[in-house]
């Protein structure tokens, strides 16, 4: 996954808080508000992974077009493999922005150029973090977004719009997570 696209779904995420900000919000610290929802790409397939504030997780992977569920397992093992391969030689932090109730905070390699772009972005604001992390130079395109805090509206809607999942898919998911 191309260092641009995750920054472009993070402008969508951090787009998205704002209206999950107030969804959560408008139903104030209601027990249940503490979903979280996360994609990995690489070059050649994406994973997404939806789970709930009681720990029930429900995960698909997306491979060459084609779609199917995956094992609470295996998805936690993606996404640790993943993280731990893009938490090695973090990039220098370019930007940092604190200030009540809000933390965002920006890195990115100095000497990035062409495909070797390695970036970062961490933001938490109104009870909810977004953290997308990508890697160019890994030789896989590897990249992550988290969004967590969230309620489950808007896990549900997470689900409904991830284009690359089939409906079927799609039912799998909301019926293993109860929306």
């Amino acid at each position: 996954m191309r260092i641009k696209t995750l920054f472009a779904a993070f402008a969508a995420g951090l787009l998205a808080a704002c209206s999950m900000e107030k969804a959560v919000s408008e139903h104030a610290a209601a027990p249940g508000d503490g979903w979280t929802m996360q994609v990995l790409g690489e070059e050649t397939n994406q994973v997404f992974m939806v789970t709930g504030p009681d720990g029930k997780r429900a995960a698909a992977r997306v491979t060459g077009g084609e779609s199917v569920m995956v094992a609470d397992a295996e998805a936690q093992t993606l996404f640790a493999d993943a993280q731990t391969a893009l938490s090695r030689d973090p990039p220098d932090e370019k930007v940092s922005i604190q200030a009540p109730g809000v933390s965002i905070k920006v890195s990115a390699d100095e000497d990035a150029t062409g495909e070797a772009e390695r970036g970062r972005v961490r933001i938490a604001v109104g009870g909810i973090s977004i953290d997308v992390d990508g890697d160019e130079g890994s030789g896989d395109g590897r990249g992550t977004v988290r969004i967590a805090g969230v309620n489950a509206e808007a896990a549900h809607k997470f689900i409904d719009e991830a284009e690359d999942l089939s409906p079927e898919v799609k039912r799998q998911m909301r019926e293993k997570l109860g929306l």
